[in-house]
């Protein structure tokens, strides 16, 4: 029974692999929370193991007259120890723990480096990368003599069962090894994109270590409470405890250490850029109307304006337009509040006092749109020109009307955020110039 479960089940095997849903894997860890997975697995190269043979008892006496014939490989076999720079496989010539990078005398190792490629991999869409690696994984005959091994074993621990429960048993053993092939299609795929991110992970830590110094200057300092507050926050964002988010990241072969560092200066700069730049930055209510995308004529704000009209003769001449503005002049100098606007134009020969009411500020021309929206409550404006004569408006009360306070708070955090935003690009730009940058 158990050779024809053989013949019936085997036969189909490489094509039960690449057939399964498990080889759709790779496609759907790359739409995790977490994009980058980068999970370390060994080679399963597990081949059959051989048989003893006759001749062995014999060897004995073959291997007695070659001890001494054998120092010579030792020199050989120098190459792979005589450089531990690495810790463990796969960390080829580069010390981890070697400075790379000096900032101002501050360290920066290739440890540090090699841990900020990971994470800015964890970005990097590699699906196509990992498909074809896994595609390449499954041509090599390594795998088709696997699941034959897998299948053998399979059949000598399960003597005695039927024929089903034989095929479920190597089925999940399949799908096991199914799955150990798309981590390492997958971890290929991460490390493939690893050295064209080093450049720029050593950009990212040397301004960090820039932002941290100009910190420290300003007795900035950013406890791990607050950093351990940050990480927490982006994890709930995912959906997931810190201690969840902090096993997914491991997961993925990226130090959480790594990312709170990050955290850490991006905290310490922010703060540097507040304390030195946030004074300089003004924020006005036409700035707003622009980013919110209304233009100035559509604004809702309403004002309350009193309004006196020094009429003109029809011919003007250059004495008469003077002394109307020194009469003008001289009653806005005695202005002291709306209240008492209507009685002192009537104190005055000439002048017309009208209470305008409330007036939307898109119906007034410019620049005296623009004055009186300036223009503090209970201020009157200076004498302009208009097609009625010489005028003066003065401001009595201001309200907003149809708009989201909400939205407007928004709107003005978003544009001071980008204003700062410039300035602290220009300082960054000026610590680096200044900076004193070793390589090693």
């Amino acid at each position: 029974m158990q050779a024809s479960v053989a013949r019936a089940t085997y036969f189909g095997i490489v094509t039960a692999v690449l057939m399964s849903p498990v080889s759709l894997g790779v496609a759907s860890a790359q739409t995790s929370s977490l994009p980058g997975l980068i999970v370390t697995v060994p080679p399963s190269s597990s081949p059959e193991p051989e048989k003893a043979t006759p001749e062995e008892p014999k060897k004995p006496a073959v291997t007695r007259r070659k001890p001494q014939a054998k120092p010579r490989p030792k020199s050989a076999r120098r190459p792979p120890t005589r450089a531990p720079t690495g810790r463990g496989p796969g960390s080829g010539r580069r010390s981890p723990h070697k400075i790379v990078l000096l900032v101002n005398d501050d360290p920066i190792t290739n440890y540090e480096i090699d841990e900020r490629a990971k994470l800015l991999a964890m970005r990097v869409n590699v699906t196509d990368r990992a498909k074809k690696a896994f595609a390449s994984l499954i041509r090599n005959p390594k795998v088709n003599a696997r699941l034959k091994s897998i299948f053998q074993e399979v059949l000598q621990a399960n003597r005695g069962k039927s024929r089903d429960e034989i095929i479920a048993i190597f089925d999940r053993r399949k799908r096991a090894y199914a799955q150990s092939l798309q981590k390492r299609a997958l971890s290929s795929a991460r490390s493939s994109v690893l050295p064209g991110l080093r450049k720029k992970a050593e950009t990212e830590l040397i301004e960090e270590r820039l932002k941290l110094q100009a910190a420290k200057r300003l007795n900035i300092k950013i406890d791990n409470a607050r950093v351990e507050s940050i990480f927490a926050g982006v994890a709930k964002n995912n959906k997931l405890t810190a201690k969840q988010f902090a096993a997914r990241i491991r997961s993925t072969g990226v130090n959480p250490a790594a990312m709170k560092a990050r955290f850490r200066a991006n905290a310490a700069w922010s703060m540097v850029v507040s304390r030195r730049f946030s004074r300089l930055v003004s924020v006005n209510a036409r700035q707003v109307d622009e980013f919110l995308g209304e233009q100035p004529s559509q604004s809702s704000e309403r004002l309350k304006l009193h309004k006196i009209t020094f009429r003109v003769p029809k011919s003007l001449d250059q004495k008469t337009m003077t002394q109307r503005f020194r009469t003008a002049e001289d009653l806005r100098r005695r202005f002291k509040g709306c209240s008492s606007t209507a009685s002192l134009a009537s104190g005055v020969p000439g002048a017309q006092f009208k209470d305008l009411g409330g007036v939307d500020s898109n119906k007034i021309a410019e620049p005296t749109r623009s004055m009186v929206l300036a223009a503090n409550t209970n201020e009157m404006l200076p004498p302009s020109v208009e097609r009625s004569g010489i005028v003066l408006y003065a401001v009595c009360g201001k309200t907003v009307s149809n708009r989201d306070p909400k939205r407007m708070r928004q709107a003005r955090q978003t544009l001071q955020q980008k204003e700062l935003g410039i300035l602290a690009r220009r300082h960054l730009a000026d610590l680096k110039r200044d900076a004193h940058i070793e390589r090693r």
